[in-house]
């Protein structure tokens, strides 16, 4: 495929970042929310976000979040994705689709007859039906959240 139809998809090819070396310190114990802890004594070994997150590099690639209605899965809006389309979708997995001319972000419940998207915001799910066109692009696989504010 030469290009992608949406500017909120990035091929990961396209990302200016060198992603080969990218290693962080990585602290060597779980970092506790409710007390301080002397982190420093405690780094171990580098950790590559590469290896972490990106299973097949030529089939993964990242996206934006928009909107408020996967919140209670964890995405919330400008959320980067990492969006694999190597992997078969499974019934419970959040993939980007390709649906009613538009990309969305929704859990996948994979009936006999056809498939659910599903919102994390308590909405009822959206049946799409074996008749209607709907395109599976990718598993999300991980993201990503500014916590200093946008």
């Amino acid at each position: 495929m030469n290009s992608l139809p949406s500017p909120a998809i990035v091929p990961l090819a396209a990302c200016r970042i060198d992603l080969s070396h990218l290693p962080l310190r990585f602290l060597g114990m779980r970092a506790s929310c409710g007390f301080p802890s002397p982190a420093e004594d405690f780094m171990e070994e580098d950790l590559d976000l590469n290896e972490l997150c990106i299973r097949n590099p030529p089939a993964t690639f990242f996206a934006q979040a928009e909107g408020d209605s996967m919140r209670g899965f964890g995405i919330h809006a400008g959320d980067k994705l990492v969006v694999d389309r190597s992997i078969n979708a499974k019934s419970g997995h959040i993939a980007l689709v390709l649906w009613d001319g538009g990309f969305c972000v929704k859990q996948l419940r994979i009936r006999r007859s056809g498939v659910e998207l599903v919102s994390g915001d308590g909405s009822p799910p959206v049946f799409v039906g074996d008749e209607a066109e709907l395109q599976v692009w990718g598993v999300v696989t991980y993201s990503f959240r500014n916590h200093l504010g946008r």
